[in-house]
């Protein structure tokens, strides 16, 4: 969790996230056995009425154990565990995946440019109540690899609260110490899975995880003492999401009452999508040079204050903390990956100012802007299909 508007100073602690008891969580291992060099053993996991067995199998082989880890149906990969010397006289080189796209990170790779946080753990929050956005990430991301974009929301005065997502991110704590790790992959290395089966497993225990948090920060925000205590504003809460979080996002817009609009950053939408809703929608795509057939039906269901945003030449991952962490592996397109990370943030904080604290709306919700030439927009009452993307050459508005 993050607030906003107030100056960290010297202050430390710890930050923490909680899985209260009312969400079940159980794990217990069966049916071990080793036999000379082949060992097999099965972890039954429950999560909130959600069963699944993962079995593993798996052959010694010196110092290395090489593992099959099927999921259910749903999920297999291989696992090599290694015992590693004591020390090693170079760092090996660390693997990250874009997608299904492998980046190798050398030891002195350097940021894009040089990355400098405002972070503090056990901030104090500002007075008065504020906004809350709860962000839900990518596809076995973690509720860290949005720094740029949190940091930016809390400075606006926004608590935001990220979410690791249980089953998915690399390992969950639940409140009574266990850790949860990821069955479906990881973006760390390893399969990420790409099924549709795989993605309904996931968005379920997403809409169990939101849920889930939403029900904890009520309670945060009636406590008599505690760092939350009545600084929601439960009345204003909105939730974004990127990739898989942006489908999550509108899902749990769509069915929860207690949600007022959603934030989409290029997300992964379903064919079949909900209904209409009066919430405010942020669609914010990554170089679309047209919109999806998915997009456009959803631009048609959104009655209520909408917003498009496609960032031309910019890719996916350009919209988490890949944007400054790695040196020349993503495309931020003309405007480069300063500009592109200040548009993400001064199109989310416009659009959220405007529709959940009803403040006067920035220009740049009305259309081009010269500060962002290469950012096509749609605007409320214009059509989202049937011409292709463009940016604008003319600026409408000279201003941000």
């Amino acid at each position: 969790m993050r607030g906003g508007g107030e100056d960290c100073g010297d202050r430390d602690g710890a930050e923490h996230q909680e899985r209260a008891e009312d969400a079940k969580a159980e794990t217990e291992i069966t049916e071990g056995s080793v036999s000379g060099d082949d060992i097999k053993f099965v972890e039954n996991l429950n999560y909130d009425g959600m069963a699944l067995k993962i079995t593993y199998t798996g052959k010694i082989s010196g110092n290395e154990i090489k593992f099959t880890r099927q999921v259910g149906d749903i999920a297999k990969e291989e696992i090599t565990a290694k015992r590693e010397p004591a020390s090693a006289s170079s760092p090996e080189p660390q693997t990250r995946r874009r997608g299904g796209q492998a980046i190798v990170l050398a030891a002195d790779d350097k940021p894009a440019f040089p990355v400098a946080t405002n972070s503090c753990r056990e901030a104090a929050v500002a007075e008065g109540v504020h906004p809350v956005v709860v962000f839900t990430p990518g596809l076995t991301a973690t509720f860290t690899d949005y720094t740029f974009l949190m940091e930016d929301l809390a400075s606006r005065g926004y608590i935001v609260v990220a979410v690791n997502h249980t089953y998915e991110a690399t390992a969950v704590e639940f409140s009574d110490g266990r850790l949860v790790r990821s069955v479906v992959g990881s973006h760390l290395g390893g399969t990420v899975p790409r099924s549709p089966r795989e993605a309904r497993f996931a968005v379920d225990a997403r809409l169990k995880d939101l849920k889930f948090v939403l029900r904890q920060l009520a309670r945060l925000n009636a406590v008599r003492q505690g760092p939350l205590a009545r600084k929601l504003d439960l009345s204003r809460i909105v939730v974004a999401g990127h990739s898989l979080g942006g489908l999550t996002a509108l899902l749990v817009n769509q069915s929860d009452p207690r949600v007022k609009g959603a934030i989409l950053l290029d997300p992964v939408l379903a064919e079949v999508l909900p209904g209409t809703t009066n919430k405010p929608i942020l669609l914010l795509g990554a170089d679309r040079k047209e919109w999806t057939a998915s997009e456009c039906s959803l631009w048609r269901n959104l009655q209520g204050p909408r917003l498009a945003v496609s960032l031309q030449g910019t890719e996916h991952v350009a919209l988490s903390d890949w944007i400054w962490l790695v040196k020349d592996a993503v495309k931020t397109g003309p405007m480069g990956p300063q500009k592109t990370m200040s548009a993400v943030r001064d199109y989310i904080g416009a659009f959220l100012d405007a529709n959940l604290r009803g403040e006067q709306a920035d220009p740049l919700l009305a259309g081009a802007s010269l500060n962002y030439p290469d950012a096509g927009v749609t605007v409320q009452g214009q059509s989202l299909c049937g011409k292709p993307v463009e940016s604008a050459t003319v600026p409408v508005h000279p201003q941000r």
